[in-house]
C-alpha cells in the first residue's frame, strides 16, 4: 500500500531499523523456536497495521468486540505497538468517556517526509474526533496533560518504548531477559494515584477485538510493573502481531 507521495515505509526501513529487525527475529526464534518468525512476517504486520489505520481515518471502522471489563473510574490506559492499538479510542467514544492520547510531534519535523506527516496528521485527526481530549504531545504539552488528568480525563499511552530521560524505567521479562521500558505511564499513575489498565487489540476479518486486562493499583511507579508485564507477556505469546519489534535491540537489559 502507498500513502501520499509513495510508499513511506521505506523511510522507516533504514539500515539501523533493518538490522534491529533482523536481530530481533533471530533472538525471538532462538528463544522460542516454535514461533518461526520471519522478517517477511514482520513487514506484513507493519502493512496490516497501516491498512487498519487507513480504514480507521477513512471512517470504515470494523465492529468492536470487547473481552474483559472497562475500569469504571478514572484510569491510565496503556498498550503496546501491537496490532491496531488505536481502535481503543472507538471504545471510549462508545462509552462517552473523556480521554486523550499522549503522542509525539516528531512527524511534524521538517526532516520527516511529507507522506509520513500526512499519514499521521490524518490518524491523529481521527483520534481527536473520537476523544474529547484529542492527542497531546509529550515534547511540548505536559502541562495540558496534567490539566486534563486533574479534570478527570483518561490518558492513553504506548509503553513499549525504550526509557525516556527523567522517568523511572519499568523492568519487564521479555524473551528470556529483563528489559527496561519507559515508565512515563507509571509515573503519571503514581503522581495522581490512578490505576493502570493495560489493553491490546486483535484484528480479524470482521472485528477489532479489544482485550481489557486487569487493573493494577499502586502508589509508586514500580508498583505498576504487573500492568507492563501483562503487555510483554502478550508480545511474547504472539510476536507476529508486534509491529515495532525493531525496538527489542534498543531496550537496556538488566543482567
Amino acid at each position: 500500500m502507498t500513502v501520499g507521495s509513495g510508499d513511506w515505509r521505506k523511510y522507516f526501513g533504514g539500515e539501523i531499523i533493518k538490522r534491529n529487525r533482523c536481530l530481533a527475529v533471530a533472538e525471538i526464534n532462538d528463544y522460542r523456536a516454535d514461533h518461526n518468525l520471519t522478517l517477511y512476517r514482520t513487514y506484513l504486520t507493519w502493512c496490516e497495521e497501516e491498512t487498519q489505520t487507513v480504514r480507521f481515518f477513512s471512517g470504515k471502522n470494523l465492529p468492536l468486540r470487547v473481552v474483559g471489563d472497562l475500569n469504571p473510574g478514572q484510569t491510565v490506559f496503556i498498550t503496546a505497538h501491537y496490532d491496531f492499538f488505536s481502535a481503543f479510542s472507538c471504545l471510549l467514544e462508545q462509552h462517552s468517556q473523556k480521554g486523550f492520547a499522549l503522542g509525539s510531534n516528531i512527524f511534524e519535523h521538517s526532516a520527516v517526509p511529507s507522506a509520513i506527516s500526512h499519514f499521521y496528521e490524518k490518524k491523529y485527526a481521527k483520534i481527536k474526533s473520537n476523544m474529547v481530549g484529542g492527542v497531546l504531545y509529550l515534547e511540548t504539552q505536559m502541562k495540558e496533560v496534567f490539566h486534563l488528568i486533574r479534570k478527570g480525563y483518561h490518558p492513553i499511552l504506548v509503553t513499549d518504548l525504550p526509557p525516556f530521560p527523567k522517568t523511572k524505567p519499568i523492568p519487564v521479562h521479555l524473551f528470556g531477559k529483563t528489559r527496561l521500558w519507559t515508565g512515563g505511564a507509571a509515573s503519571l499513575a503514581a503522581r495522581f494515584r490512578l490505576p493502570i489498565q493495560p489493553y491490546f487489540v486483535e484484528t480479524t476479518k470482521h472485528h477489532w477485538t479489544i482485550h481489557l486486562l486487569p487493573c493494577v493499583f499502586g502508589k509508586k511507579p514500580e508498583d505498576y510493573q504487573p500492568a507492563y508485564q501483562a503487555l510483554a507477556d502478550q508480545i511474547e505469546k504472539r510476536p507476529q502481531k508486534w509491529f515495532a519489534l525493531d525496538l527489542l535491540a534498543r531496550y537496556p537489559i538488566l543482567e
